[in-house]
């Protein structure tokens, strides 16, 4: 019955085209082909084709994630299993040491003062002597000239 199995013109060319076959969504488009194919008595290539999964494939945007991406998406799963334990986000470096703990053996901040100004005094009663033995001494000439006097004419 050659009727019976042949499209209606204006479907068969939409069905010619493999963009909009493609594009056949499995729901509603599908089933409305089905209903009119049913209708109609008509056995539809698209129909045929939805019932079977054997629709080519459209192009994806990407193939598979990037190393790292993939890193980066590792460290985010981490993180968000640290938090879940109860843990901070992100762990202390190896030998973290706190800012606000305290230093064992050390010196208070008046105790440091009160040394440096201790070394002060040392260093300033020092320096005096060697001013006051430089002013006593005399100059000494290079190359052992010594008893010179400046003539008058200079």
């Amino acid at each position: 019955n050659k009727s019976t199995t042949m499209m209606t013109p204006p479907l068969r060319m939409l069905l010619s085209k493999p963009n909009v076959v493609n594009r056949l969504s499995v729901g509603c488009l599908s089933s409305a082909l089905n209903r009119v194919s049913t209708s109609c008595n008509i056995i539809s290539p698209a129909s045929s084709l939805m019932s079977q999964s054997a629709l080519p494939q459209q192009q994806c945007r990407y193939k598979s994630l990037t190393k790292t991406k993939r890193r980066q998406r590792e460290k985010m799963r981490e993180r968000e299993r640290r938090v879940a334990a109860g843990l901070p986000a992100k762990p202390k470096p190896p030998k973290y040491i706190p800012k606000d703990l305290p230093v064992i053996n050390a010196m208070t901040r008046q105790d440091r003062d009160a040394e440096s100004v201790s070394f002060d005094v040392a260093s300033a009663v020092e320096m005096k002597e060697k001013i006051t033995n430089q002013n006593d001494q005399e100059d000494t000439l290079r190359f052992g000239f010594h008893g010179l006097v400046m003539s008058d004419r200079v």
